[in-house]
Protein backbone atom coordinates (compact mmCIF):
# COMPACT_ATOMS: atom_id res chain seq x y z
CA UNK A 1 0.00 0.00 0.00
CA UNK A 2 2.80 2.61 0.77
CA UNK A 3 4.41 1.98 -2.91
CA UNK A 4 1.07 2.96 -4.26
CA UNK A 5 1.11 6.19 -2.01
CA UNK A 6 5.01 6.80 -2.93
CA UNK A 7 4.32 6.52 -6.53
CA UNK A 8 0.86 8.33 -6.52
CA UNK A 9 3.03 11.25 -4.58
CA UNK A 10 5.85 10.85 -7.37
CA UNK A 11 2.86 11.21 -10.42
CA UNK A 12 1.18 14.51 -8.30
CA UNK A 13 5.03 15.92 -8.18
CA UNK A 14 5.10 15.84 -11.76
CA UNK A 15 2.09 18.05 -12.36
CA UNK A 16 2.65 20.55 -9.01
CA UNK A 17 4.87 23.96 -10.36
CA UNK A 18 7.78 23.44 -7.73
CA UNK A 19 11.03 26.01 -7.86
CA UNK A 20 13.75 23.13 -8.45
CA UNK A 21 16.94 24.30 -9.65
CA UNK A 22 17.83 22.82 -12.57
CA UNK A 23 20.62 19.54 -12.48
CA UNK A 24 23.40 21.01 -14.94
CA UNK A 25 24.85 17.53 -14.66
CA UNK A 26 22.01 16.04 -16.36
CA UNK A 27 23.44 16.54 -20.05
CA UNK A 28 22.06 19.17 -22.07
CA UNK A 29 24.09 18.26 -25.16
CA UNK A 30 22.79 14.89 -25.02
CA UNK A 31 18.98 15.82 -24.48
CA UNK A 32 19.47 18.46 -27.58
CA UNK A 33 21.12 15.53 -29.43
CA UNK A 34 18.40 13.06 -28.93
CA UNK A 35 15.96 15.78 -29.35
CA UNK A 36 17.43 17.10 -32.86
CA UNK A 37 17.61 12.77 -33.98
CA UNK A 38 14.18 12.40 -32.89
CA UNK A 39 12.21 14.56 -35.19
CA UNK A 40 8.58 15.45 -34.35
CA UNK A 41 6.15 13.12 -36.84
CA UNK A 42 3.30 15.01 -37.68
CA UNK A 43 1.15 13.29 -40.24
CA UNK A 44 -3.02 12.93 -41.33
CA UNK A 45 -3.90 9.60 -41.64
CA UNK A 46 -5.75 9.00 -44.83
CA UNK A 47 -6.51 5.47 -44.16
CA UNK A 48 -9.51 4.82 -42.32
CA UNK A 49 -9.58 6.16 -38.74
CA UNK A 50 -9.87 4.02 -35.97
CA UNK A 51 -12.65 4.86 -33.28
CA UNK A 52 -12.96 3.14 -30.01
CA UNK A 53 -15.83 2.54 -27.66
CA UNK A 54 -15.70 6.21 -26.21
CA UNK A 55 -16.82 7.44 -29.54
CA UNK A 56 -20.19 8.71 -29.34
CA UNK A 57 -20.34 8.62 -25.04
CA UNK A 58 -17.33 11.11 -24.18
CA UNK A 59 -16.58 12.81 -27.51
CA UNK A 60 -17.91 12.74 -31.05
CA UNK A 61 -16.42 10.49 -34.08
CA UNK A 62 -12.71 11.44 -34.41
CA UNK A 63 -12.42 12.89 -37.83
CA UNK A 64 -8.10 13.96 -37.35
CA UNK A 65 -5.71 11.91 -35.99
CA UNK A 66 -1.54 12.87 -36.27
CA UNK A 67 1.40 10.78 -35.22
CA UNK A 68 4.00 12.51 -32.82
CA UNK A 69 7.21 10.75 -31.95
CA UNK A 70 7.85 11.09 -28.74
CA UNK A 71 11.70 12.62 -27.53
CA UNK A 72 11.06 10.71 -24.55
CA UNK A 73 10.60 7.27 -23.72
CA UNK A 74 8.30 5.15 -21.48
CA UNK A 75 9.38 4.68 -17.76
CA UNK A 76 10.20 1.76 -16.92
CA UNK A 77 7.79 1.69 -13.43
CA UNK A 78 4.68 4.04 -15.60
CA UNK A 79 1.77 2.15 -15.06
CA UNK A 80 -2.29 1.89 -14.98
CA UNK A 81 -1.87 3.73 -11.42
CA UNK A 82 0.84 6.10 -11.99
CA UNK A 83 -1.40 7.36 -15.29
CA UNK A 84 -4.79 7.45 -13.14
CA UNK A 85 -2.68 9.09 -10.15
CA UNK A 86 -1.38 11.94 -12.95
CA UNK A 87 -4.94 12.84 -14.24
CA UNK A 88 -6.30 12.84 -10.85
CA UNK A 89 -3.61 15.20 -9.42
CA UNK A 90 -4.46 17.51 -12.22
CA UNK A 91 -8.22 17.36 -11.73
CA UNK A 92 -7.52 18.11 -8.18
CA UNK A 93 -5.61 21.14 -9.21
CA UNK A 94 -8.55 22.05 -11.22
CA UNK A 95 -11.35 21.44 -8.50
CA UNK A 96 -9.03 23.88 -5.90
CA UNK A 97 -9.49 26.99 -8.66
CA UNK A 98 -11.57 30.37 -7.98
CA UNK A 99 -13.21 29.02 -10.99
CA UNK A 100 -14.39 26.14 -13.21
CA UNK A 101 -12.17 23.47 -14.54
CA UNK A 102 -12.26 24.67 -18.49
CA UNK A 103 -11.79 21.52 -19.72
CA UNK A 104 -11.84 17.40 -18.18
CA UNK A 105 -8.92 15.29 -18.52
CA UNK A 106 -9.53 11.35 -17.92
CA UNK A 107 -7.57 8.08 -18.69
CA UNK A 108 -9.52 5.48 -20.22
CA UNK A 109 -8.84 1.78 -21.36
CA UNK A 110 -8.01 -1.48 -19.20
CA UNK A 111 -4.55 0.19 -18.79
CA UNK A 112 -5.72 3.66 -18.80
CA UNK A 113 -3.54 4.18 -21.72
CA UNK A 114 -5.67 6.63 -23.16
CA UNK A 115 -5.42 10.15 -22.79
CA UNK A 116 -8.85 12.35 -23.15
CA UNK A 117 -9.32 15.69 -22.77
CA UNK A 118 -12.77 17.02 -23.30
CA UNK A 119 -13.72 20.96 -23.23
CA UNK A 120 -16.01 22.08 -20.62
CA UNK A 121 -16.74 25.71 -21.54
CA UNK A 122 -17.54 26.08 -25.01
CA UNK A 123 -14.11 28.19 -25.61
CA UNK A 124 -11.27 26.91 -24.53
CA UNK A 125 -11.72 23.74 -27.32
CA UNK A 126 -13.55 25.68 -29.35
CA UNK A 127 -11.43 24.56 -32.83
CA UNK A 128 -8.50 22.46 -32.97
CA UNK A 129 -6.36 25.41 -33.19
CA UNK A 130 -7.69 26.42 -29.40
CA UNK A 131 -7.32 22.86 -28.13
CA UNK A 132 -3.42 23.11 -29.57
CA UNK A 133 -3.12 26.65 -27.63
CA UNK A 134 -4.04 24.23 -24.65
CA UNK A 135 -1.95 21.83 -25.28
CA UNK A 136 1.00 24.43 -25.33
CA UNK A 137 0.35 25.86 -21.96
CA UNK A 138 0.53 22.24 -20.42
CA UNK A 139 3.80 21.76 -22.17
CA UNK A 140 4.48 24.98 -20.68
CA UNK A 141 3.33 23.72 -16.84
CA UNK A 142 5.16 20.10 -17.85
CA UNK A 143 8.33 21.76 -18.24
CA UNK A 144 8.38 23.57 -14.59
CA UNK A 145 8.20 20.07 -12.99
CA UNK A 146 10.93 18.63 -11.13
CA UNK A 147 10.86 15.31 -13.31
CA UNK A 148 11.79 17.60 -16.40
CA UNK A 149 14.23 19.82 -14.27
CA UNK A 150 16.04 17.01 -12.90
CA UNK A 151 16.10 14.92 -16.22
CA UNK A 152 17.50 18.43 -17.75
CA UNK A 153 14.87 18.21 -20.92
CA UNK A 154 12.33 21.23 -19.93
CA UNK A 155 14.01 23.23 -23.45
CA UNK A 156 13.32 19.90 -25.41
CA UNK A 157 10.48 17.89 -23.79
CA UNK A 158 6.50 18.76 -24.45
CA UNK A 159 3.38 17.51 -22.90
CA UNK A 160 3.08 14.97 -25.67
CA UNK A 161 6.46 13.60 -24.18
CA UNK A 162 5.09 13.69 -20.62
CA UNK A 163 1.95 11.92 -21.90
CA UNK A 164 4.81 9.38 -23.24
CA UNK A 165 6.74 8.95 -20.22
CA UNK A 166 4.01 8.11 -17.85
CA UNK A 167 3.01 5.49 -20.62
CA UNK A 168 0.00 6.53 -22.49
CA UNK A 169 -0.76 5.39 -25.70
CA UNK A 170 -2.58 8.08 -27.42
CA UNK A 171 -4.49 11.99 -26.41
CA UNK A 172 -7.73 12.36 -27.44
CA UNK A 173 -8.92 16.15 -27.86
CA UNK A 174 -12.32 17.37 -28.39
CA UNK A 175 -15.24 20.44 -27.75
CA UNK A 176 -17.32 17.42 -26.08
CA UNK A 177 -20.10 18.52 -29.19
CA UNK A 178 -18.40 18.37 -32.45
CA UNK A 179 -15.12 17.82 -33.17
CA UNK A 180 -12.27 15.25 -31.92
CA UNK A 181 -8.69 14.66 -32.73
CA UNK A 182 -6.17 12.33 -31.73
CA UNK A 183 -2.55 12.24 -31.23
CA UNK A 184 -1.17 8.72 -31.57
CA UNK A 185 2.47 8.09 -30.20
CA UNK A 186 4.82 6.65 -32.69
CA UNK A 187 5.95 3.55 -31.59
CA UNK A 188 9.69 2.80 -32.47
CA UNK A 189 10.45 -0.97 -32.29
CA UNK A 190 13.82 -0.68 -32.68
CA UNK A 191 15.96 -2.27 -29.63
Amino acid sequence: MNRIFVRAGLVLGLILLAGCATNESAGPEKVEALAAKSETAEKAVSAPIRNGRHVGYYYPETRSVEVYRARSKRLGHANRTTRLAFVTGITKQQQERDYPPRFAIFAKGTKAEKLIIIGLDGQTFSSLYRARAALAQMTAMARLTPLFKQLGVQEYFTFFDLAKLLGFRDITVSDGQTWSHRIDFYEDKRP
